[in-house]
């Protein structure tokens, strides 16, 4: 661990320094004319290779493809939006496809590389303008980060040097201090939004794919109530040490962006095995490496065992035994999952008032801070009018019909023959961590680390280093 994390320090810094000298890969272009001024743009003929940025103001999802309106502000040669100069008029992105209106939200910065493509007529309040038109041929969200900068009159020597040293081994001297603000890259900018049909149901999914042939396939499924973007802590880690690997991050059915089954179908436990199949067969993905947290892991485990010989390694997270049950509480089961159903027939979907409650209701559910659930909130949720509703189906809180029993459980277990690593939260649920459900797992190399039950969250760099030595061992 240590050796990763002087590594990432390392690593870290060549990072932002090469990202400060190179457009990001979606704004990336051979033209070195490209237009990027706003005056420039205006004056330019149509088709013209331009290249503008600002503030997002609207987004509108058409038929086949998403009208964003921006607020201009200056760009530098590197993309960046200056966050520092005034507003200067407006501009029109058309990209192809769906752009989803909680990640392009009012409010963030995106830069944008395409072609003019004539003017359009607008109206901000009273005011009537034309504002140029760019088809999109690609786009980039840009983070803003706060830095605290403090001036000091020394009044003593610092034995300590540092960002982490700050408020201990000052001695004496007044200081003062400002928040400055800067334009940062989206680390995880590389993971594209894609997805695939299976029948008449979308499986949506994020992908990382290499520009040459993928050394490493590795599928990330997450748990109950999750999507993809669970595992936003690990991407700026794989970008960084795992360049030839082809990621995938799924969203489940009834999950994040996936489609939701139809009325009268639920989610079965064995069901997710056989989707997950149908997934890894459309996805072209063989001798693949699964990593899944909590219901992920276990559906990882079955497949593992099920399908051994496409499989080159599993990573289970908060997880490892299929869920079992005695067989004589099969009639208890029954009767509760089926009542659950009706009570779902019953009920009455509810909006929630607003984004921040929403952010609040899953910071209670997980015990995790706001900038660790707010990637998986805002891939959950959608603006409905003046409210906001979850995307994922409230059927998934519908109770089990079926569960194994213990020695169908084991059995599952005792046929994943792939290398087997499991990763547990030390402060995660109990249960996992005790001799009995351990001792059965003596082929698996198990991990504690620091965190709850989202510990991928919470030590996200100690859980990325263990996921690299089995993936790479393979």
């Amino acid at each position: 661990m240590k050796t990763l994390l002087k590594l990432s320090s390392i690593m870290a810094l060549s990072a932002v320094l090469s990202a400060c000298g190179s457009l990001p890969d979606t704004l990336a272009t051979n033209n070195e004319s490209v237009v990027a001024t706003y005056q420039g743009v205006m004056d330019t003929k149509d088709n013209t290779e331009v290249r503008l940025g600002g503030v997002i103001d609207t987004v509108k999802n058409l038929a086949d493809r998403t009208r964003i309106e921006v607020v201009n502000l200056p760009i530098d040669k590197y993309g960046k939006p200056d966050i520092s100069e005034e507003p200067n008029g407006r501009f029109i992105a058309y990209v192809d496809g769906f752009v989803d209106p909680i990640t392009y939200a009012q409010g963030r910065l995106i830069t944008v590389g395409g072609h003019k493509e004539g003017l359009e007529r607008g109206k901000i309040g009273e005011y009537e303008g034309d504002f140029p038109v760019i088809k999109a041929y690609g786009n980039y969200l840009w983070r803003v980060e706060e830095r605290l900068i403090i001036n000091r009159d020394f009044g003593g020597y610092n034995s300590c040097w540092g960002y982490y040293c700050d408020g201990f081994y000052y001695h004496g001297g007044p200081s003062t201090g400002r928040v400055i603000k800067e334009v940062e890259v989206g680390l995880d900018s590389s993971f594209k939004e894609q997805s695939l049909k299976i029948d008449d149901r979308t499986v949506a999914y994020l992908e990382r794919s290499t520009i040459k042939t993928a050394a490493k396939t590795v599928v990330f499924i997450h748990g109950w109530m999750d999507n993809a973007a669970s595992f936003h802590a690990l991407f700026p880690l794989i970008e960084q040490y795992a360049p030839d690997w082809r990621v995938i991050a799924i969203d489940l059915p009834g999950h994040g962006h996936s489609s939701h089954k139809s009325a009268h179908h639920f989610y079965n436990f064995h069901d997710y095995i056989d989707d997950l199949h149908r997934i890894l067969v459309k996805l072209h993905a063989v001798d693949v490496c699964l990593v899944g947290h909590s219901l992920g892991a276990l559906i990882a485990s079955c497949y593992s065992a099920a399908f051994p010989e496409k499989v080159s390694c599993l990573v289970q997270i908060e997880a490892h035994i299929p869920l079992s049950e005695s067989p004589q509480l099969s009639p208890e089961r029954l009767r509760k999952g089926i009542e659950s159903r009706e009570r779902w027939r019953n009920k009455t979907a509810k909006s929630i008032p607003s984004k921040q409650d929403a952010i609040a209701m899953r910071k209670r559910a997980t015990k995790l801070p706001t900038e660790a659930v707010l990637p998986i909130v805002e891939r959950d949720l959608r603006q409905s009018g003046d409210k906001w509703v979850w995307r994922h189906d409230s059927k998934l809180k519908c109770e089990s019909v079926y569960r194994m029993s213990e020695p169908q459980a084991m059995a599952i277990m005792e046929a994943v023959t792939v290398p087997h690593l499991i990763i547990l939260g030390q402060r995660g649920y109990a249960y996992l961590q005790r001799p009995e459900c351990l001792q059965p797992l003596r082929n698996a190399q198990i991990e504690m680390v620091e965190g709850d039950h989202h510990c991928h969250l919470e030590s996200p760099e100690q859980v990325f280093e263990l996921i690299l030595g089995r993936v790479n061992k393979n």
